[in-house]
């Protein structure tokens, strides 16, 4: 079984739980390496069942890009098999670590991610696209039209200081205070 990054995110391997993260490697014994991350090995202290890992430095796992894994679909749309990172053998490899389940914690992090990163890379395209359509026009036509679309952008790049600056709540007053009423 390959282990690759962005794998299912629940996918666990319970008998590696809370491994410490791998670290990527570019030089063995003094020499320059393609990257790569040691194996590890896990020792489980008979008395309290505690386990610790250690790197097994006679053991180079290369690291290898746009591994071949298990099929998924690319934003619930397009089906694939590549995955962005990944070891040959049959270790897996823990960037950030694995929790309390063995989950792959930097699988886990992407996963979660994947809508704001959608989101975020869509809004600079549109912003890509709507800057060379509008500069293309603005520069094609030059005179009047140049300076109306530079005073209209000015004027949208101007609203979110002013929204800031107005819509700040007014100082709370201060908490655990309160007036005594006075009785007679």
């Amino acid at each position: 079984m390959r282990n690759h990054l962005a794998e299912r995110p629940n996918a666990r391997d319970a008998k590696r739980n809370y491994e410490p993260p791998q670290r990527i490697r570019l030089f063995h014994e003094g020499r320059l390496h393609r990257p790569f991350v040691y194996g590890r090995i896990q020792h489980v202290n008979p008395e309290t069942s505690a386990r610790t890992y250690t790197d097994d430095t006679s053991k180079m796992l290369p690291i290898r890009l746009w591994i071949k894994g298990d099929a998924y679909r690319l934003w619930g749309l397009l089906p694939m098999d590549r995955h962005i990172i990944g070891l040959d053998d049959s270790q897996r490899i823990y960037l950030l670590g694995s929790d309390r389940l063995g989950h792959d914690l930097l699988t886990r992090i992407l996963y979660g991610s994947r809508v704001s990163l959608s989101l975020g890379l869509v809004g600079v395209f549109l912003s890509l696209v709507l800057g060379i359509a509008i500069g293309g026009i603005s520069g094609f036509y030059g005179g009047i039209i140049d300076t109306i679309i530079q005073r209209v952008i000015e004027i949208f790049r101007s609203i979110p200081a002013s929204l800031y600056g107005s819509h700040c709540p007014p100082r709370c007053p201060p908490t655990g205070r309160r007036s005594k009423s006075t009785s007679s």
